[in-house]
């Protein structure tokens, strides 16, 4: 299969950097364990969280529901510009928090390399909105183009994660911080991993 061009989208200062900064501090005061060395992290939703609820989006590191607003924009925009073929929805948003000395080795989202896409009972497509650019290392880079990025404070960053090979290299100093949230393509849910249900607060 031949490879799309540009193996990502990026919509700038889509948030403000004030309002992004303020949402970063809250994640670091209240960033929950993870397993992984020099990571933390802050579970926000999943779909029944973002979509079926009157009013989601109270939190305090959301006032003003510009996340939730996000969250459907993120989903309209997916639908828009990329070929989906099933059901779509979101899964899951978390606030990423990568410290000195984290690194995310390339990979494809929910399959081996060289498993078929034909095999998969759902395809992943990520955005990330990110909330700190004063770091040095941590860049998000697709090895199949050898293309690296270092989005601002308040970017948003789109691509098909079953599909592109992708990791963040290692951080160097500082501290990187990003939302992502997942969404699912889904043409068979019987063969979706467990542990990717859909998460609720």
């Amino acid at each position: 299969m031949e490879l799309p061009k540009n193996p990502y989208h990026v919509i700038k200062n889509y948030l403000d950097k004030d309002y992004c900064k303020t949402m970063a501090s809250y994640f670091i005061e209240n960033m929950e364990e993870d397993p992984r060395e020099s990571y933390g992290t802050f579970g926000l939703g999943g779909r029944t969280y973002f979509f079926d609820e009157e009013n989601p989006a109270t939190k305090p590191y959301d006032p003003d529901m510009k996340l939730y607003e996000m969250i459907h924009f993120g989903y309209k925009f997916f639908l828009e510009n990329y070929p989906i073929s099933g059901e779509f929805e979101l899964n899951r948003s978390h606030a990423n928090l990568m410290f000195e000395g984290a690194t995310l080795h390339d990979h494809k989202d929910d399959r081996n390399f060289d498993e078929p896409i034909e095999d998969l009972g759902s395809k992943t497509h990520v955005m990330g909105l990110f909330l700190t650019d004063d770091y040095e290392g941590g860049e998000l880079y697709f090895q199949d183009y050898d293309v690296s990025l270092k989005p601002e404070i308040g970017d948003l960053v789109f691509f098909p994660g079953y599909y592109t090979r992708h990791g963040v290299r290692q951080v160097t100093s500082g501290v990187r911080i990003n939302i992502l949230s997942h969404y699912f393509d889904i043409s068979d849910r019987s063969k979706i991993n467990p542990s990717y249900t859909v998460h609720k607060k």
